[in-house]
């Protein structure tokens, strides 16, 4: 960001419980201004390279998380998600990355003012799962009741209902879709 040298007074609680579960914060990575685009090409410190093809993009706007995770700078990183900036990345780059439900990491602030979510990039679905055990709100007036870690698959079995009709008219798509 080109606001690069306007330093925070104190952290954010994302990176709070970070600390405080003993992770160590190694630095800020790459993103576009303000966390708006698909793609992660700051204005003060250009495009951010992926690392498996310094010609292919990272995605965004957590890329720089994703690719420090690709890169294997890090096991884990920070990255906040509203319409894809943790997905996209983690696709680009070959890592891991979840969306958490909106409110789970709610964090002092309203689900109404919730636009983005918080989680983790990162390269295995156990440490996003960890990371994300750590960081989810647990508190008294929690949204959601904690999750809490989840090392393996749930006893319950889950069902999936899929369709391809169209929603409105319960038309189907063209057989080439």
């Amino acid at each position: 960001s080109r606001f690069l040298d306007n330093f925070a007074t104190a952290n954010d609680p994302m990176p709070q419980k970070a600390i405080d579960a003993g992770l160590v914060i190694v630095g800020k990575t790459n993103t576009p201004e303000f966390g708006l685009l698909p793609t992660t090409e700051s204005l003060r410190l250009g495009p951010c390279h992926n690392p498996w093809n310094l010609d292919r993009s990272t995605g965004g706007s957590s890329g720089g998380a994703a690719a420090a995770v690709a890169a294997g700078l890090v096991p884990a990183a920070h990255a906040s998600d509203g319409g894809g900036s943790i997905r996209i990345p983690a696709s680009c780059c070959g890592v891991f990355g979840l969306k958490p439900s909106r409110g789970r990491m709610n964090l002092l602030r309203t689900m109404a003012a919730d636009l983005s979510v918080q989680n983790c990039i990162s390269r295995t679905v156990r440490d996003n799962a960890m990371v994300f055990s750590l960081s989810e709100d647990a508190g008294a007036h929690a949204p959601f009741k904690p999750i809490g870690f989840v090392s393996g698959p749930s006893k319950t079995r889950l069902r999936i209902a899929f369709s391809t009709a169209h929603f409105y008219d319960g038309t189907e798509p063209h057989p080439d879709v």
